[in-house]
């Protein structure tokens, strides 16, 4: 009886270790799962921000061109660089492409920990493409542009941290002005992304 009993309890502990490993990467996973919804809440905000910066300087950086060219430096996005070095470093990041408009004070609801929460930046469109022409990423031809956000406060996947990211086509309306310029793209289908933080 003794024997059979202390096999009862080996059983009763194993089966208790592996509940126990079952809800520990349950936890895991939900707290994964939260912190990437954070990622990708914080990185709409950020959209949202780009939409409203981007559409009321639409007139005053020259059609854009003066952010793509780097006149402005610190606006554009390159997907072709290696997001390392220099070209990581949120610091050199204008405030304006990190939630401060006006250059000093940071909006409502862009800072966490008293740190800015995302950067937004533009790239050209393949604008030049239906002409037969090679594509001039400095110059915007159609009034279209590319607006990313990446968030820069909540990361996930434990090991590898990983950010959220996304784009969506900014336009510039004609005869408009101000915000309705960066409101007609806000139904537009935005790109998820997820991306390593190297």
């Amino acid at each position: 009886m003794l024997m059979l009993a202390m096999f009862f309890v080996l059983v009763l502990a194993v089966v208790g270790m592996l509940v126990l490993q079952h809800a520990g990467r349950d936890r895991i996973a939900s707290a994964q799962m939260v912190s990437k919804e954070r990622a990708f809440a914080c990185a709409e905000a950020g959209l949202q921000y780009g939409r409203r910066f981007f559409g009321l300087n639409y007139e005053a950086s020259h059609g854009w061109n003066d952010y793509l060219n780097g006149t402005l430096p610190g606006y554009t996005y390159d997907p072709s660089n290696d997001l390392t070095g220099a070209y990581k470093l949120l610091s050199t990041r204008p405030n304006r492409a990190r939630g401060a408009s006006d250059g000093t004070n940071y909006e409502a609801g862009t800072l966490y920990d008293g740190n800015p929460t995302f950067w937004v930046s533009i790239r050209d469109d393949d604008d030049e493409a239906p002409a037969g022409q090679g594509n001039n990423p400095a110059l915007d031809n159609n009034e279209a542009v590319v607006l990313r956000s990446e968030c820069t406060a909540f990361f996930y996947v434990e090991g590898e941290e990983r950010t959220a990211a996304l784009e969506t086509l900014l336009v510039h309306v004609q005869n408009a002005s101000g915000y309705g310029n960066a409101q007609v793209t806000s139904n537009s289908p935005d790109v998820l992304g997820q991306m390593g933080n190297q």
